[in-house]
């Protein structure tokens, strides 16, 4: 016990270093502070309830508040951002955005098909909300903005976790035996049976959270990240820690020309590296008996290839006597296959080649770092799901704050042009001498 709490205890040191003071949250516009707390919100927030609140307040997830608790927050932020936006002079709408968006009624009619239930239609509408704050933008969201978030939200998770164990010991456990750090205990929720969640979590707020900050405190991230990882007992989080450091290291120490060609490779080698449960052949029980997930998965999509079963489809297959299906087929590709088809894979491929082209210079960087990670998680878990509330819904959020990506709407422009367009369709109107 004494050494989980030094990791804990450490990890929320190096994350107070590496984070505070933040002197630039002064500087930031008023649409960019909104960002920032909705990623605390939307990355943080969760975590705190599911290791802190959760445990020692409601006990059982089976709670009415579960989920809603958990997002509501970043939700009523996303709300008070649509507002804010929709009134500024010129309303922006985020292309990519957009593009995952359409992916919704495709979920819907999955769950129409026989698992529309109260809660499934609430992680489905949280899921669309949550995406609303992304696609309707005022003044442009910096990286540096996006990165401070991500930073203040690793700190809120890191001194949550520290709480917990002081607070509530109970959520220390013995190890499982594909679940065990260092220490020789995990961290354990009742609302996640494991703390699996914490160290994807983690992760995935790292590649952000490393730029926009001097080389030395985006180092001190990645130890901090290290130690709550140990605490969750999340080997899968390693991969993605792993791809994460290794393309942050190449931005930084790749020549400025090579830069986009060093990032692309890592792209490509953790889209290699994902797509391998996929198109391989596995045995059961490989890979801590995910073969079977996975060769289920394979047979879900050859029945409905094209759109899929729903994204719930897999939540209540529990056909196989080897494993309980559990929330996805433990792999993105597959979990897109099953739960959107073909046709969702191809959409959620376009969406973020073309966020990628439209973004320039660090931010492109910062989200190819971003992709890298997300995409190598993504070989043994599910977690960019933008269609439903999956294991990390931020994850889908948080990048999509970055960059253009976007069609300007000017309403000043469109009443001139709405105004042109009624004098040429009433010539009568026209002053005397003048043609159309």
């Amino acid at each position: 016990m004494i050494l989980v709490i030094i990791y804990a205890v450490a990890a929320l040191l190096l994350s107070v270093v590496a984070t505070l003071p933040v002197k630039e949250f002064r500087g930031f516009s008023g649409d960019e502070k909104y960002a920032i707390v909705t990623i605390v919100l939307g990355g943080a927030w969760p975590m705190i309830c599911t290791f802190f609140l959760g445990p020692l307040f409601l006990g059982s997830p089976d709670s009415i508040l579960f989920p809603g608790l958990w997002y509501l927050p970043a939700c009523i932020m996303v709300v008070l951002i649509i507002g804010r936006n929709v009134n500024q002079e010129s309303c922006v709408v985020d292309l990519p955005v957009i593009m995952l968006m359409s992916l919704a009624p495709i979920s819907f009619l999955g769950l129409s098909g026989g698992h529309l239930t109260p809660s499934t239609l609430m992680r489905w509408g949280l899921a669309v909300l949550l995406l609303c704050g992304v696609v309707l933008k005022g003044q442009p969201i910096s990286l540096a903005a996006v990165a401070c978030g991500c930073r203040l939200a690793l700190l809120s998770t890191a001194a949550s976790v520290v709480i917990a164990i002081l607070l509530n010991s109970e959520i220390v456990t013995n190890c499982r035996v594909d679940k065990c750090g260092s220490a020789g205990l995990v961290l354990t929720s009742t609302f996640a049976g494991n703390g699996n969640i914490l160290g994807l979590s983690v992760v995935l707020m790292l590649p952000l959270a490393m730029f926009g900050t001097s080389w030395w405190r985006a180092a001190l991230l990645i130890p901090a990240v290290i130690l709550l990882g140990e605490l969750a007992g999340s080997r899968t989080a390693f991969i993605g820690l792993g791809a994460a450091g290794f393309a942050f290291a190449c931005y930084r120490m790749a020549p400025p020309r090579l830069r986009s060609v060093a990032l692309g490779v890592c792209l490509l080698g953790a889209t290699v590296l994902s797509l391998a449960p996929a198109v391989l052949v596995y045995g059961d029980g490989e890979f801590s008996y995910r073969g079977a997930l996975w060769n289920d998965a394979k047979s879900m999509i050859v029945d409905r290839p094209i759109m899929g079963h729903g994204p719930v489809a897999w939540e209540h297959l529990n056909t196989a006597s080897l494993f309980v299906a559990n929330y996805s087929p433990h792999n993105a590709w597959l979990d897109f296959g099953v739960s959107v088809g073909i046709w969702g894979i191809l959409v959620l491929v376009a969406a973020i080649a073309l966020k990628l082209f439209l973004l320039q210079g660090e931010e492109r960087a910062a989200i190819m770092v971003y992709f890298t990670c997300v995409i190598a998680t993504s070989t043994l878990e599910s977690v960019f799901v933008p269609y439903f509330i999956g294991i990390a819904p931020f994850a889908v959020i948080i990048p999509m704050f970055i960059g253009p990506g976007r069609i300007v709407i000017d309403k000043e422009k469109m009443t001139m042009i709405s105004n042109r367009g009624r004098l040429r369709a009433t010539p009568e109107s026209q002053p005397e001498g003048v043609s159309g």
